[in-house]
């Protein structure tokens, strides 16, 4: 298991389509359709990892036996007296294809299979492999062709000689064209039938491919060896055609040598462009590589950046415990032994106001592929942990997936609680009405071990329990699965997973609700379900946009039973409403949303590690942190149909830890996601339609257990890494959607003339939305500011690229034009006015002038500073004042003329650790010379000289100057 954990780490398989060839490619549990984030160019990493050179290794092997067999029953055909007695032609195809389809079968779960330099390159164009993986396979490929032809000489030299030595060359009647065309073509079959034998969205959606890709993979080498061994003897693999010209060596084998790399090099790289874009349209459909366009083809986001569209705000289905249900202490037994103690205590006393705006805004941003928020802050999600200290769930148990067979429900029913409804043709269940009008309190004279108090406590939780964590559509149904889990007072349930697992499924189907363009009334009616009150307080928790204030909290009785005080949520006993009007309340959300900044993040709301759950001021409930070494499980979670991955991987700042660039790829399945008690109403035993997945749950929490017995702890993970978060924030960016506002403007909106007229301003259609209604919003400028600095940066970039001199010069002074433009422009669109062009307001030469002052410089003395004050001389009354330093006709007057000396000062290089954390704030009020040390920096010694040497010279300047005044 550690080696293929490795191989999926760094190796050939770390993403499910980037499984190149053969089995590998197919041995996904669930076969859907997922398109992989593209290889990077450069993966240092993989240096360092053993499964990298195995995988060399095995490429190597599998070049050297094709090369053996292949050359062997070549020289059988070709020595032999008569062509009766010899396989022929046909069997030469069938060696070749055969052994492609036998070395691919074996080393597609290692490497990928390719054993040929041209099926690497035309994946490597298609971004399914690195460059320092593709160069590596290529060297090993002609490495193994090499030795595999060298010990067939080595063998049976003279033979070898007499028949050739399997060498490929053009043979006598064909051109040198004839040979090129024949190698293109070839290797095109080959290359496109290796992505099409792969690829994951057939595999997913055409139950006839075959499942065994090496199968056709062999057969389309032996088709292409039957129609161009009269021609070249069939090359299609540079590694081949090299090896065994190397060992034979004979001059017609090097003159048409060149063929056989640039015509299999050629083929493939027409086929990865013809299966990429013309089959696979790729780099028309995804703009954002992280998103599935499965999943964003309805989403709620895509159509707010791309199309401008405003959504209704979604109702939500899930409910607080009115006073009409009534706990009852005699209850208390029975409900222990469940593990829902805390968190029915907990919901019986208080349920906080939902905020239905705030919630569709973070709903706009949830992504069914990662399981996680995609903010401009990096991701974040609702993780076990949350579960724990706001709702004190069990974690640990067996997961929540049995049948949901309804015959003779109404008899189970009656068992369980005394009564059924009574109305005829219903589904399952009961209305929330009836059972608080028929259970809303237990009567007196019965003791707490009496039939009648089970049949109250059941019908207590099973309200408690379908209101505020499993809400449906309906909103007013509890359906009668949640009733049988309280049969027996069923103990060792995982309530929490469950309780996850059905919020994430919720909001997989909610971010994509009212999205219809055909029928855009379905946005009013949008909903969602599910455990509301953890997803309220957990944004509440976390970021601040919809943040209530505080008004603190009434006292807890807990009876004196632990598990029966109260949780992390009783911080927001009492918070203040929420007011406005809710379609603008939406857009502001929606706005906050996409300028939140990590400085903005309360990544870390419990405590830092070691300190988790002690900055409250009431006693928090035990099993709030019982299950900590729980909370970051990697593995499925189980609420009966729905099977949803916890991937805590990809939000490990949340947990105050190393954010890994990029996080691991895990395959959150559009198959599962998919599959629901609606669309399988054929399927009622859950527990075997997901016993693979409850295997391996149940097999994840027994090892984190058995560690813990143990006593020994897993490897310590690496702490929060500023540069590690920056590198990981700047990957995210390029790869998901972070914000939907569009940008308030385009470059060609820019107006580069001087003073750009009334009517081009107001017909800028963003202009046009604020005077028709819209609200004005940040987020469109801002996001606009971003796009362009961004492109103004890369530009300063390339005008500093010249060394000293001449040419360096007219590059600065180009772009410090074309920079005065812009920033104009960019000033107009933003508000400011400008009364013309801005001019230096050096004074006069000086004598007393500091070296390197900009009276010395005469860069100031240009022909544009001349002509520049033409505008102004033309406005009467205007007097120009060339200490004023203002353009702006609202800045204020000086209250004496200034005179500013311009020292060239050298500029301070910032280290990459030098950007923000989310810790930084508070570290920057501890200390105002604030230098964040770079991890492992060998500047680090010289900047800390410098900052003592700085001190030492600001002490004695102070002692100088009180010396003076004495």
């Amino acid at each position: 298991m550690e080696g293929k954990e490795e191989d999926v780490r760094l190796g050939a398989n770390k993403f499910s389509e980037r499984q190149p060839i053969g089995t590998a490619a197919q041995g996904s549990e669930d076969k859907d359709y997922k398109e992989p984030p593209p290889a990077p160019l450069f993966e240092p990493g993989e240096l360092k990892s053993w499964s990298f050179y195995r995988a060399g290794i095995a490429e190597f092997m599998a070049t050297f036996l094709f090369l053996y067999v292949t050359i062997l029953t070549v020289m059988g055909v070709n020595n032999s007296p008569s062509k009766c007695a010899t396989v022929g032609i046909q069997g030469i195809a069938w060696s070749f294809g055969g052994m492609i389809f036998a070395l691919v079968y074996c080393t597609a779960g290692i490497s990928g299979g390719h054993i040929n330099p041209a099926v690497t390159f035309g994946l490597f164009l298609a971004r399914k492999l690195s460059l320092t993986r593709a160069v590596f396979y290529i060297v090993m490929q002609c490495l193994g062709a090499i030795c595999g032809a060298g010990v067939v000489k080595g063998f049976q030299q003279g033979l070898y000689m007499s028949s050739g030595g399997g060498a490929n060359a053009v043979n006598a009647g064909y051109t040198k064209g004839d040979g090129l065309g024949a190698e293109i073509v070839g290797t095109f079959v080959l290359v496109y039938t290796v992505f099409s034998a792969t690829d994951a969205k057939r595999n997913a959606r055409d139950s006839h491919v075959p499942i065994l890709a090496p199968l056709p993979i062999g057969f389309a080498v032996f088709l292409v060896h039957l129609a161009t061994i009269p021609i070249t003897g069939t090359g299609i693999n540079p590694a081949r055609s090299l090896g065994a010209a190397i060992i034979y060596n004979r001059e017609h084998t090097w003159s048409d040598h060149w063929i056989f790399w640039v015509g299999p090099f050629i083929g493939a790289a027409l086929a990865a462009v013809y299966h990429q874009v013309v089959i696979r349209a790729i780099p028309f459909k995804r703009k954002y590589s992280l998103i599935d366009y499965s999943y964003d083809e309805l989403h709620r986001a895509r159509f707010m950046e791309e199309e401008g569209r405003v959504f209704d705000q979604l109702h939500l289905r899930s409910g607080g415990v009115n006073d009409k249900m009534k706990y009852d202490e005699r209850y208390t037994k029975h409900i222990r032994q469940t593990g829902l103690l805390p968190f029915i205590t907990l919901v019986s006393r208080w349920t906080p106001k939902m905020n239905p705006c705030l919630i569709t805004a973070l709903i706009d941003r949830w992504r069914p592929e990662t399981h996680s928020f995609h903010f401009h802050c990096g991701e974040m999600t609702v993780t076990l942990q949350d579960i724990s200290m706001i709702l004190a769930l069990p974690i640990k148990g067996e997961p929540i997936c049995f049948s949901t067979d309804t015959e003779g429900w109404r008899a189970t029913m009656e068992g369980l609680i005394g009564k059924e409804p009574g109305v005829p043709k219903m589904s399952a269940g009961a209305t929330y009405s009836w059972i608080a009008q028929n259970f809303g309190q237990c009567p007196d004279g019965y003791d707490e071990d009496s039939e009648v108090v089970q049949q109250y406590a059941r019908a207590h939780c099973w309200y408690v329990i379908s209101r505020v964590l499993f809400s449906d559509a309906t909103g007013d149904r509890a359906s009668f699965m949640w009733l049988q889990l309280f049969a027996g007072w069923k103990h060792g349930l995982s309530w929490g997973t469950a309780a996850l697992a059905y919020l994430y499924r919720q909001l997989d189907e909610a971010c994509r609700r009212g999205t219809d363009p055909k029928d855009r009334s379905k946005s009013k009616e949008a909903n969602i379900g599910g455990p509301m009150i953890l997803l309220s307080v957990w944004c509440w928790e976390h970021l601040p946009v919809g943040r209530p204030a505080p008004l603190g909290y009434d006292r807890w009785d807990d009876h004196g039973d632990p598990e029966r005080m109260a949780t992390w949520a009783w911080h927001w006993d009492k918070v203040e409403g929420f007011f406005g009007i809710s379609k603008t309340q939406y857009l502001q959300y929606v706005n906050e949303l996409d300028v939140m900044l990590p400085e903005h993040v309360t990544w870390e709301p419990y405590g830092t590690a070691g300190n988790i759950g002690r900055n409250i001021t009431f006693a928090l409930n035990p099993k709030c942190l019982d299950e900590s070494h729980l909370w970051r499980l990697r593995g499925p979670l189980i609420c009966y149909y729905a099977v949803e991955w916890h991937l805590p991987h990809r939000v490990m700042t949340q947990f105050g830890l190393y954010q890994e660039t990029p996080p691991k790829f895990k395959d959150t399945s559009f198959h599962l996601h998919g599959i629901d008690k609606i669309k399988k109403k054929g399927i009622k035993n859950w527990s075997k339609e997901h016993k693979v997945h409850i295997k391996r749950f149940l097999h994840k929490i027994d090892k984190i257990e058995q560690r813990r017995l143990r006593c020994t702890p897993p490897p310590a993970p690496r702490p929060f890494n500023t540069a590690a978060f920056n590198r990981y924030l700047m990957w995210f960016r390029g790869v998901a959607r972070t914000q939907l506002n569009p940008p308030a403007f385009q470059s060609e909106d820019i107006l580069l003339e001087p003073n750009p007229g009334f009517d081009e301003m107001a017909n800028l259609e963003y202009n046009k939305l604020i005077r028709t209604g819209r609200c004005a919003q940040l987020a469109p400028i801002v996001r606009f500011a971003q796009t362009e600095l961004s492109k103004h940066v890369i530009e300063a970039g390339e005008a500093l690229k010249y060394p000293p001199g001449e040419e360096s010069y007219h590059a600065l002074k180009a772009f410090a034009e074309r920079s005065k433009s812009w920033a104009r422009g960019v000033g107009a669109l933003l508000g400011c006015r400008f009364t013309g062009d801005v001019v230096s307001t050096a004074s006069s030469p000086s004598s007393s002038a500091p070296h390197g002052s900009l009276e010395d410089s005469g860069v100031g003395d240009s022909e544009e500073e001349e002509s520049g004050d033409s505008e102004e001389e033309e406005d009467e009354g205007h007097t120009h004042d060339d200490t004023n330093t203002s353009q702006i006709p609202d800045a204020p007057e000086p209250s004496q003329q200034q005179r500013y000396n311009f020292k060239a000062r050298k500029q301070r290089k910032y280290s990459k650790e030098d950007i923000f954390t989310p810790d930084a704030y508070q570290n920057k009020k501890a200390t105002k010379d604030l230098v964040i040390e770079a991890e492992d920096s060998e500047e680090e010694p010289i900047r800390r000289r410098r900052r003592v040497g700085v001190a030492k010279k600001s002490e004695a300047g102070k002692a100088k100057k009180g010396k003076g005044k004495n």
